[in-house]
């Protein structure tokens, strides 16, 4: 019950909404999306790791997951910025 309500305040958000709706019909990722999610992960990564007290061996295995998940979200398929937009799947 509780996945179900966390799931379809995802699709209606303004936020994640469209781009899940992009994901469900397209199978792909926006361009512009893309990027950004890139550029945030690596900046708030970067700086995570300058700020903490980690031992330099788990700051390396925090580095190589967060590459894993950037080599996750650089393969997916990308769609243009100009595609058009995936119909809004609004889930009840």
């Amino acid at each position: 019950m509780l996945f179900r309500s966390i799931h379809a305040w995802l699709h209606r958000s303004r936020w994640f909404g469209p781009t899940l709706d992009d994901w469900q019909h397209y199978h792909g990722i926006r361009r512009s999306v893309k990027y950004r999610t890139v550029l945030l992960v690596a900046a708030v990564v970067a700086t995570s790791l300058v700020l903490n007290s980690l031992p330099w061996w788990l700051k390396y295995a925090v580095l190589g997951l967060v590459a894993c998940g950037l080599y996750v979200i650089w393969t997916v398929p990308t769609l243009p910025d100009d595609a058009p937009r995936a119909p809004r799947t609004i889930v009840e």
